[in-house]
């Protein structure tokens, strides 16, 4: 069973998810043959946040999937580690993805070989039923193609992505199930049609005073305990700086050492923008109690 459940932000995926691990442990539970060491349900997500959201683990920690961006095979795992996850795995019938927009192709395909290798099993991840759950109107994945890519598109920017067009194919006989109602604001049936009409694009004017309308302009002046939010890094940096000198407390700087650089790379990296370092900042400045 492969599947893929969509739905608008507040449509009860999330508690979908809860249902269905819920009622697996319990059927799970009737079997005198299923180790309460290797529980029956592999809850997962892409992100730490996500996976939290469902009492999860992230795709990364759960496949042992190497953290950094690299193009190529899958490093296989040392008999160690593999002989560990087939233990762990050993009652899983059901494998959960929330989020599965920010999930990319190749990151899939990484899950797919992972479980034919570890459960030993050379059917699409390794014969266990898969459960997706996510909506492609949310998060894209970060430097990688997403799932709903067409072959061609794929092919355009990958000619020789072999592997990418067998996941594609896999990912093309998952069954589609849409969940419509939005249950976070059945209260607020129009603000509810207004969200959905937000996420895909279908605003028309009349939608965006409605908004507009909604707004509340306050004279908020710099307090550090607020939740901002920032358009691009520089304003993050500056926001940052601006909350930790506003602290009293000492000051410790952590640099980022490349062991693998020559010096004069070093030098250069320096002036890199962050969108060239996957993210990292060079230089941090840290205090105690800081978020």
């Amino acid at each position: 069973m492969k599947v893929f459940v969509t739905g608008p932000a507040g449509a009860g995926k999330s508690m979908l998810i809860r249902a269905l691990a819920q009622s697996v442990i319990r059927i799970a539970n009737l079997r005198q043959d299923i180790d309460d060491l290797s529980p029956p349900v592999l809850l997962t997500a892409p992100t730490g946040k996500a996976a939290y959201g469902i009492k999860g683990l992230t795709l990364h920690s759960a496949f042992k999937l190497p953290l950094n961006q690299f193009s190529g095979l899958l490093p296989k795992l040392s008999s160690d580690i593999s002989n560990t996850l087939r233990c762990q795995f050993a009652n899983v019938k059901l494998l959960i993805i929330d989020e599965i927009s920010m999930v990319g192709i190749k990151t899939l395909g990484y899950i797919d070989q992972r479980l034919r290798s570890i459960l030993r099993i050379n059917k699409p991840f390794g014969d266990i039923n898969v459960i997706v759950f996510g909506d492609f109107f949310q998060l894209a994945p970060v430097l990688a193609t997403p799932l709903y890519d067409s072959f061609e598109e794929i092919l355009s920017k990958f000619p020789s992505a072999v592997e990418m067009l067998s996941i594609k194919s896999i990912w093309e006989t998952f069954k589609f199930y849409e969940l419509t109602e939005i249950m976070r604001q059945k209260d607020d049936k129009q603000f509810a049609m207004m969200l959905t009409k937000l996420a895909r694009g279908q605003l028309e004017e009349a939608d965006v005073k409605y908004f507009q309308n909604l707004i509340t302009h306050l004279d908020i002046t710099f307090q550090p305990q607020v939740m901002h939010l920032w358009a691009t890094n520089n304003e993050v940096d500056e926001m940052n700086r601006r909350v930790l000198n506003s602290m009293n407390r000492v000051s410790f700087i952590s640099e980022a050492i490349d062991t693998s650089a020559k010096r004069s790379d070093i030098e250069s990296a320096k002036k890199l923008p962050r969108q060239n370092t996957t993210g990292l900042a060079l230089r941090l400045v840290l205090k105690e109690t800081a978020k």
